[in-house]
């Protein structure tokens, strides 16, 4: 029989859990590529071991996937203006766009990135 502590260790992904950091490792599907066909369209939420993250499909077509939160104020990109090759947060619409590869966002010390 299996013991609860070996339990968690096989099956808990969230966080710094072991089988979670494996997981992580390698490719997982986050949703059909229906869901974000057209380029620009609006970002599909999506929950993947333990994490919230949005899905989307940039100006060029190129995907994206990033966490769901803005790293700026914290809104959900869920929300977010799918434009000009980018995520743009709906709070922080002029300054903060997330893209497939990068972000660039306002200077914030007092934010915890």
């Amino acid at each position: 029989m299996v013991t609860k502590d070996d339990n968690d260790l096989l099956t808990r992904v969230e966080g710094d859990w072991p089988m979670g950091q494996i997981m992580r490792r390698h490719w997982l599907p986050a949703c059909l590529s229906e869901e974000v066909a057209e380029p620009d369209g609006a970002p599909v939420r999506t929950r993947m071991l333990g994490e919230d993250l949005v899905v989307f499909r940039d100006t060029k077509g190129r995907l994206g996937i990033l966490g769901e939160h803005c790293l700026h104020r914290r809104a959900s990109l869920a929300f977010g203006r799918n434009e000009e090759c980018g995520l743009r947060s709906s709070i922080t619409a002029g300054s903060s766009m997330w893209t497939a590869t990068s972000s660039i966002r306002p200077a914030n010390p007092k934010v915890a990135a």
